[in-house]
């Protein structure tokens, strides 16, 4: 049996996201004959997770088998090949992402892990695509949650990063990420916090210098764009849902003013918050909020 979702025409790259999802899918029995190659011109990052049978992956030059409960990832901008040569059927849990930030992800993965992850969280991406399905599908009586895939798809990407915490104890090469991941859940737990380079290397039990250059090198993010781009991530949901002045989303995410929210997340969406709100709302066929037009002062 097989699944697909394409979301192309419904979310295309215009979409302000950060990370989209162009397709995915379960594909239970693929024949053997499955065979399928990409040149460096592809601009989504590819995941699958292998359910059935052998497949094989061949990138920068390399190929490798990749086993049931195994993944392998593919960044964009890099040649690849991927398929099935054992002589059986094979099945797979698959998505493509879109994005800048999905893309540096997935560099950061390969660069770390290689593109084939061996030990991956226990089924953490293969649950990923059903809970994908329903925030995209087509049955919600509110219609497809983007903001919550983009969520979605960030923390899966982190988690194939960090592949193999919590199973037999971290060492070697998995221990790195553990101060990391310390240092992003502080971020995410309290956004309004002051979240420094020095407040997360703390965190972190880290010196700053080493904490932001293990961050850089593990995230493919500087701290101080983590937590940027976290906030910001924030505020884009509590625009599109809801209707708080700019003032109180700016205390409760961490922005010194209002005006410094408008900067920030212009900056990184190109356009200022009410109108990104007023676009969603249309995209999402919602009226817009009371009150509105008061604060068309801070555009």
């Amino acid at each position: 049996m097989n699944s697909f979702l394409y979301m192309s025409e419904r979310i295309g790259p215009e979409s302000a996201f950060l990370i989209r999802v162009n397709r995915a899918g379960r594909t239970e029995a693929v024949l053997p004959c499955f065979d399928i190659s990409r040149d460096a011109s592809c601009r989504y990052t590819v995941i699958h997770a292998v359910t059935r049978g052998t497949a094989f992956v061949v990138f920068e030059g390399c190929r490798q088998e990749v086993h049931p409960g195994e993944v392998f990832v593919l960044p964009p901008g890099a040649a690849h090949r991927y398929g099935t040569g054992s002589g059986e059927a094979c099945g797979f849990a698959w998505v493509e992402l879109d994005g800048e930030e999905s893309a540096r992800l997935a560099r950061a993965i390969v660069d770390e892990r290689g593109p084939v992850i061996r030990r991956p969280s226990s089924g953490a991406f293969e649950a990923f695509i059903p809970r994908l399905f329903g925030l995209l599908g087509e049955g919600r009586p509110s219609g497809p949650d983007y903001g919550e895939v983009s969520k979605l798809a960030y923390g899966m990407l982190v988690d194939l990063l960090a592949a193999g915490w919590g199973q037999a104890g971290p060492s070697g090469a998995d221990a790195r990420y553990l101060p990391v991941r310390r240092a992003m859940d502080k971020v995410q737990a309290d956004l309004s916090a002051r979240l420094s380079i020095e407040v997360l290397a703390r965190e972190a039990g880290l010196s700053p210098a080493y904490f932001a250059r293990l961050f850089r090198r593990l995230s493919g993010l500087t701290p101080a764009r983590y937590v940027e781009l976290a906030r910001v991530e924030a505020a884009r949901e509590r625009l599109r849902l809801g209707d708080e002045t700019l003032e109180a989303m700016a205390e409760a995410l961490g922005f010194c003013t209002a005006s410094h929210l408008v900067r920030v997340f212009r900056r990184n969406e190109g356009l200022t918050p009410i109108a990104y709100r007023r676009q969603s709302r249309a995209f999402d066929g919602l009226p817009a909020r009371h009150g509105e037009n008061s604060v068309m002062k801070l555009r």
